[in-house]
């Protein structure tokens, strides 16, 4: 039987394809990487270099508005695998309660600021809504002015104790307590609002106030006057 010797160029062209098959097992910017290891800490760079900004889950809804401070949000994601994990960006304006499917979350307003919703899934994959705050009308008090006239000491003795139910509209919430300027001339519950007349000290101008979580201010008077 012959033996078949080879040219020495098909030997070398040979030696050259192995080589470049195992150059090849390398990543880009990773030389001492191979293939498995870098799909393991790059699963998604491998499918068209997903920019890390730009977010590949699709929340439900996308956007939402919150109007009062106790309001809920339900969202969920149709896409990703679970487990999901659930966060906001700002924890001082709203917090998520997940469901036993973590791929539902609802979203309980604590203040009307905007927000974000971030559901991440197992694979770390993420998607983003956005919560805007919807806006608010001018704090006020209602009713804006009463004043009480008694005529003789009869009138005066009945109007003392006399109670008020003042309310708020507009503002944004939570509001600070409910407060009197002159607390002989009467009182108020800082939590509810309820205004107790006092006739013993005399007659006068009393002034309710109460704040909201932006600042704003607003005043409602109380005017007794007696015989």
């Amino acid at each position: 039987m012959k033996t078949k010797h080879w040219p020495i160029a098909a030997m070398v062209a040979a030696l050259a394809v192995t080589a470049g098959i195992l150059v090849f097992t390398g990543c880009e910017d990773e030389p001492n990487t191979d293939i498995s290891s870098y799909l393991d800490q790059n699963p998604y760079e491998s499918s068209g270099r997903v920019n890390p900004s730009i977010a590949d889950l699709k929340l439900v809804p996308e956007q939402a508005s919150a109007a009062t401070v106790g309001q809920e949000i339900e969202f969920r994601v149709d896409e990703g695998r679970s487990p999901f994990t659930w966060t906001v960006a700002n924890h001082d304006a709203g917090h998520m309660h997940v469901s036993a499917d973590t791929r539902h979350a609802i979203y309980k307003v604590e203040r009307l600021l905007p927000n974000q919703v971030i559901a991440r899934d197992v694979q770390g994959r993420y998607g983003v809504a956005e919560i805007t705050a919807a806006a608010a009308g001018a704090l006020k008090i209602i009713p804006s002015s009463i004043t009480l006239t008694a005529t003789n000491a009869a009138d005066a003795a009945a109007l003392d104790g006399h109670i008020i139910n003042f309310r708020v509209d507009g503002g944004v919430e939570p509001y600070g307590p409910w407060m009197v300027s002159d607390p002989q001339l009467g009182t108020i519950d800082p939590n509810t609002g309820v205004y107790t007349v006092n006739t013993d000290d005399g007659e006068g101008e009393n002034i309710v106030s109460i704040s909201d979580s932006a600042g704003s201010v607003a005043t409602a008077t109380v005017r007794t006057d007696l015989p």
